[in-house]
């Protein structure tokens, strides 16, 4: 994962973001990395089942990145998807018992990120851009 990090712009907000996160981080534990709502499957009943692992290692709030920026690309249909980012983060924040201003930077680094990827295999950035757009004022 921190790895990962070095592929944003290294003066930009979000790779300073990327790099505090990683320094302040609490002890890692090994993550599924792209846990979002395509991801996760029901398994009978009751049950649930984590499907794609990246298998990388972090702390636990890394894990709700994925969960903020999707479903892509209907995030950005919401009336209001700030607002539904807001109150996703506060949702997780208080439902995992993490640090909200945590969640809100990871999901920030992430949607960078994930523009990053999208132009390296030619595809357009704009949802990328526009979930990052939303969730920078709300980074420490």
């Amino acid at each position: 994962m921190q790895h990962w990090g070095r592929l944003l712009d290294p003066g930009s907000r979000a790779a300073g973001v990327f790099v505090e996160l990683c320094d302040s981080m609490a002890d890692p534990v090994v993550l599924h990395g792209d846990l979002h709502h395509d991801n996760i499957l029901r398994s009978g009943y009751d049950n649930w089942l984590a499907i794609d692992p990246k298998g990388v290692v972090g702390e636990p709030a890394y894990e709700t990145g994925a969960l903020m920026r999707n479903p892509f690309p209907g995030l950005l249909d919401a009336g209001d998807p700030a607002r539904v980012l807001r109150r996703r983060a506060d949702q997780l924040a208080e439902l995992l018992d993490v640090d909200v201003a945590r969640v809100r930077g990871w999901a920030y680094a992430q949607a960078v990120l994930g523009g990053v990827w999208s132009v390296a295999d030619g595809e357009d950035p704009s949802f990328w851009h526009a979930v990052a757009e939303r969730l920078e004022p709300l980074v420490f």
